[in-house]
Parts: structure tokens; C-alpha cells; sequence
């Protein structure tokens, strides 16, 4: 199973708008770009884009996400490069959202646990690393308290789906 990093930043943009998948695929194929080019947008493209799973859409759909939500493909989490390249680096989420992108983030990341059961990716860590870096980037404006309380939360989730709790205990003393 490939490792995908998830897109946040579409999610989260989606969930702003409080757009269920089908709803913003509607959208997207109402645009005049969408209709002009006869888009058939659906739920499942919506949650392929969101997985990561696609990291660059095509030319007519990238229009259509430009017309609807008003920013560029890029500021929406997608990106062109290489299947090795890693968006951690590239990842910039204003602090006041880091906590909901944190959540998001980190259901999604439990999700790919579930399925990977015995085996902890290179996708989970990753995953893992950006949602350190959202707490982190939440820091200037979030109470520390709030920031303790869903740090200690997260590490206990974790040390329960791990099959080496031992290692992310490392990992907690470590940080």
C-alpha cells in the first residue's frame, strides 16, 4: 500500500465551508470552468485529493478548485514534484487552524494506522511529524495547557495502536 500524505488544506478548506465531499464536487462541476470543460467531479475524486492520493489534478479541475474556493491549487495543499518529494517542509498552516488541521490530520492518521495494523509506514510517521508540527505551529496562540492536554491525548492513542509502545515512549522522553 503506497504512502500518502494527506492534503489538510483542502480538507480543511471544505470543512470551513461546512461542504460535505458530494456538495463541493457539485460545486466545482457548476463553475463555468466545470461546465464549460463538462467536469464530472464526484465524492471519490474529492476524497482522493484530500488522501494525497492525488497530488497535482488536471489542468480543467485545478481551474474549477481556482473558481470555486478563490485561491490557487497550491495554497490548496496540492503541489507538482516527484512521488519522493515530502510536503512536510512545504506545509503552512496559520496557527489559528493548526489545531483543527491537527484533528483532522491525526483522524486521518489513525485511520491508515487501523489499516496497516502491525506495521507502522513511512506515511504514518510522516503523518505523525506534521501533526507535532501543527501543535507546534499552534503554540503562539493556543493556551499551553490546551496544548499539553492534546499532546498527552494523541501520545496515549498512540502508545495504544503501536505494537512498540516502547519506541514512541522513547520518542515522548526524547522531544
Amino acid at each position: 500500500m503506497p504512502d500518502y500524505i494527506p492534503n489538510v488544506r483542502l480538507r480543511a478548506w471544505r470543512n470551513e465551508k461546512h461542504l460535505s465531499r458530494v456538495q463541493m464536487a457539485e460545486r466545482i462541476n457548476a463553475t463555468p470552468i466545470g461546465i464549460a470543460e463538462r467536469l464530472a467531479c464526484d465524492e471519490e475524486r474529492v476524497r482522493r485529493w484530500e488522501a494525497g492520493e492525488v497530488r497535482w489534478p488536471r489542468t480543467p479541475y485545478r481551474l474549477a478548485l481556482t473558481q470555486l474556493t478563490g485561491l490557487k491549487p497550491e495554497a490548496l495543499g496540492f503541489f507538482q514534484g516527484r512521488q519522493n518529494d515530502s510536503r512536510l517542509i512545504e506545509a503552512r498552516v496559520i496557527p489559528a487552524d493548526a489545531l483543527q488541521a491537527e484533528a483532522d490530520l491525526y483522524g486521518t492518521m489513525e485511520l491508515a494506522q487501523q489499516l496497516q495494523a502491525s506495521d507502522v509506514g513511512t506515511g504514518t510517521l510522516e503523518a505523525l511529524a506534521e501533526a507535532v508540527d501543527l501543535l507546534c505551529r499552534a503554540y503562539p496562540v493556543v493556551p499551553a495547557s490546551m496544548l499539553r492536554d492534546r499532546t498527552q491525548k494523541r501520545l496515549a492513542q498512540i502508545n495504544r495502536c503501536s505494537p512498540d509502545a516502547s519506541l514512541w515512549t522513547s520518542i515522548a522522553n526524547y522531544s
